[in-house]
């Protein structure tokens, strides 16, 4: 029938999904675009860490992604219906 339009729409879903919460995620955990202030180097790879003030908010990032996830589930479930029927065109 669509399986087309919905395979898309899908597909579009988890790109536009990642997009959009990508800028929210830095928005709320890292609003002033701080860059790693912690350098560290272990077996001659450098690992790059945020300070204490970016850190503290990424507990307040994780509980609202965790609203918003439950918020859009909660909307989809809306829109799930069973099939007619099985043998009507």
């Amino acid at each position: 029938m669509n399986l087309g339009l919905v395979t898309g729409c899908v597909i579009s879903g988890f790109g536009l999904g990642s997009l959009l919460f990508t800028e929210v995620c830095q928005t709320i955990a890292n609003p002033d675009d701080l860059k790693p202030t912690i350098i560290l180097y272990q077996n001659g790879i450098e690992n790059s860490y945020f300070d204490q003030n970016v850190a503290n908010e990424v507990p307040k990032m994780l509980r609202i992604l965790a609203g918003c996830y439950a918020f859009l589930a909660m909307n989809a479930i809306l829109f799930i219906k069973p099939p007619k029927s099985l043998n009507s065109p």
